[in-house]
């Protein structure tokens, strides 16, 4: 048994090995992925928090800056400057929402981000496709049941920390 898992099995009473575990190799995945998102922004000239929120302006738009702000966790002012560097440097695209003038929203450049980021993650998403693709249907289907509800139980746990956090107390 591992450190990690002794560490997970003394916090938490009652966790199976095969618990520990799991918990062990997702906190593992949340590592490699962060490394991951590192690694591609430097391929790019961006930062990680640049490359996630051109990812989330990706999944999520058209944003606005607050939703984008929210969506990362950081000041709306600290994401205006992050989206003034990815607007100048053609990442992303500003437009005036036609039904609110007053209401700016935030796009993904798609022909930057095709031919310039995508492609960093085209092999790890074929990989990935084969790996779902050698299970079976039941499986797949499984195996996405888990992924949405890990998603949502992720989302739960960043607005329970955020609401703890003394900075957001404050503000």
């Amino acid at each position: 048994m591992s450190s990690a898992d002794r560490q997970i099995r003394s916090a938490v009473p009652g966790v199976s090995a095969e618990e520990a575990e799991f918990e062990q190799l997702m906190r593992r995945q949340a590592v490699m992925s962060m490394a991951l998102g590192q690694a591609a922004a430097e391929v790019v000239g961006l930062n990680a928090t640049q490359l996630n929120c051109l990812n989330l302006i990706a999944l999520d738009g058209p944003l606005t800056a607050g939703q984008v702000a929210a969506g990362i966790g950081l000041t709306t002012a600290s994401t205006t400057a992050i989206l003034d560097k990815l607007e100048a440097e053609g990442h992303i695209l500003r437009e005036r929402d036609p039904h609110d003038r007053r209401r700016v929203t935030v796009t993904i450049n798609m022909e930057r981000g095709l031919t310039e980021i995508s492609p960093l993650f085209i092999p790890l998403t074929l990989a990935r496709t084969r790996l779902l693709g050698s299970h079976s249907p039941e499986e797949t289907q499984l195996i996405l049941e888990f992924v949405r509800k890990n998603t949502a139980l992720l989302g739960e746990a960043i607005e329970r920390l955020r609401a703890m956090s003394p900075r957001r107390k404050s503000s």
